[in-house]
């Protein structure tokens, strides 16, 4: 079972080029999942979404990104939402290199915990 978690934290979703052909559905699919997330910000449900366009990098394998922020709980929830898992889905068919990573972050207190967890494994692997 998950423990709860209040520190800040974002759900990151990155994407590459369109699939050939379906260039104006995947404009279309961006604008309904902006949607969805500002609608759940209105609700109070994550604190934030923000849409960046890269301008540097391999544009092809990513051209942009949301970051949905609130804390790591509501991220992860709102992750697990049928809708999302529906949005997420259908735009897999529409572009290339769609991924959704999760941070934690806002203070070193919450970075402090994962980087903990990394180190004791690795140490494991050292004294095996």
């Amino acid at each position: 079972m998950r423990q709860s978690n209040d520190h800040p934290g974002a759900l990151v979703i990155s994407w590459g080029l369109p699939q050939p052909g379906r260039e104006q559905a995947a404009l279309q699919m961006l604008g309904r999942t902006l949607e969805f997330f500002r609608e759940l910000e209105r609700a109070g449900r994550i604190s934030a979404v923000r849409p960046y366009g890269l301008t540097s990098g391999s544009y092809s394998q990513q051209q942009g990104l949301l970051v949905v922020e609130g804390t790591v709980d509501q991220v992860w929830d709102v992750s697990w939402t049928k809708e999302f898992k529906t949005l997420f889905a259908q735009a897999g068919s529409l572009v290339q290199n769609l991924s959704r990573n999760y941070a934690v972050g806002g203070d070193a207190e919450a970075v402090q915990g994962p980087a903990a967890v990394y180190g004791s494994a690795v140490a494991a692997l050292d004294a095996g």
